[in-house]
């Protein structure tokens, strides 16, 4: 292992810590108390006299928004204007994910600041946007098997789609392309570095479990509970992209993603399908979206 990967690897046990470090880690509870706030309001306006049971503490605010705009339509003034204030809290903390996955991959070690209002358009949003895709390929499928109660494709496409999940997210930060999150570079880019990339699912899952378990525990604390379990979540998906960043570092020059131009005299790469000035090469200073 040369001395580059072996840095970027030193990286990866101390990810816990990396939520503390640097100006970013002052969001953190602005984000989660605005997120906790949306919740409440929702649940407010979903009856119990529908049928459906007023969500409980532990119901995340999309669902509740999903079901109040399905069972209350009278509240629609209320949901018209929560629905654009969590979705743009959402594509706030997706555009400090986009920057943690490219400040990590260019070597960054500090937690970077939050996206200002001024970035939502030119940044939040396309990194939510990828972070959507990528989730509507490999996550949705293993929720819609569940929906129908499917338990063998529940559980293959809960397995495929979290393995995948992750080399997605990466394409699409990495390449600055939705398209980027496509199943054939996905699976074409884990086999070429299927330890590596094994290791890291490996520590993801055991981090998400960990996450899990604390989240259960919290929920027993009356209000308090879920507004913590909402910061572990946070903390949750800022540690798993730190460690994606980390895995760009070590292994980008393998995923073969780029290759050099017909008749190139310098080092000058493109990819298929994708404007020569979107590009970033493994190792470079990464631009934001």
């Amino acid at each position: 292992m040369d001395a580059p990967r072996e840095m970027a690897y030193a990286d990866v046990p101390r990810a816990l810590s990396y939520p503390f470090a640097g100006l970013g880690k002052y969001g953190f509870v602005p984000a989660c108390a605005l997120y906790l706030a949306i919740e409440l309001v929702l649940s407010a306006f979903l009856p119990a006299e529908r049928g459906v049971a007023p969500p409980v503490a532990s119901d995340p605010a999309v669902i509740i928004l999903v079901y109040s705009l399905c069972y209350l339509p009278g509240s629609t003034v209320v949901l018209a204007l929560l629905g654009p204030l969590l979705a743009a809290l959402l594509a706030w903390v997706a555009g400090l994910l986009g920057r943690i996955a490219a400040d990590s991959a260019s070597g960054g070690r500090y937690l970077p600041d939050w996206p200002g209002v001024g970035a939502l358009r030119e940044e939040s949003i396309p990194s939510f946007l990828r972070i959507a895709a990528a989730a509507a390929l490999y996550l949705v499928p293993a929720g819609i098997a569940f929906a129908q109660d499917a338990r063998g494709p529940f559980i293959i496409a809960c397995v495929l789609g979290l393995a995948l999940f992750p080399m997605a997210v990466l394409a699409a930060f990495m390449q600055q392309n939705l398209l980027a999150a496509n199943p054939v570079t996905v699976v074409r880019a884990i086999a070429r570095v299927p330890l590596d990339y094994g290791l890291m699912i490996g520590v993801l899952f055991v981090l998400f479990m960990g996450m899990w378990y604390c989240t259960l525990c919290l929920h027993a604390i009356p209000f308090l509970g879920r507004a913590l379990s909402i910061l572990a979540s946070l903390f949750y998906a800022v540690v798993a992209m730190r460690i994606i960043g980390v895995f760009y570092a070590c292994c980008g020059d393998r995923l073969q993603w780029f290759r050099p131009r017909d008749g190139a005299d310098e080092q000058d790469e493109v990819l298929l399908g994708i404007p020569d000035d979107d590009l970033l090469l493994p190792g470079d200073e990464l631009r934001l979206p």
